[in-house]
């Protein structure tokens, strides 16, 4: 579950990033991982693709948690 929470903060901070960018009349942020500028909707296009995975995830582990506990 903490691993599920970590990758929530991190893409919390990446929206925050993009929101102060955003707010100051800036269009475009580069993360310190990354090698070039990206545009503010990459950036958002990133945090929903990363946000979708993560939900999968934990539906998965969801599912498989119930799947155990049907089983007993």
């Amino acid at each position: 579950m903490e691993e599920f929470i970590d990758a929530l903060e991190k893409e919390k901070d990446h929206l925050e990033k993009v929101i102060k960018v955003v707010s100051a009349g800036g269009k475009f942020l580069r993360l310190p991982y990354q090698k070039k500028s990206r545009s503010i909707s990459e950036n958002l296009k990133l945090i929903s693709q990363n946000l979708d995975r993560l939900s999968c995830l934990y539906n998965q582990r969801g599912e498989r948690k119930n799947d155990r506990q049907r089983t007993i």
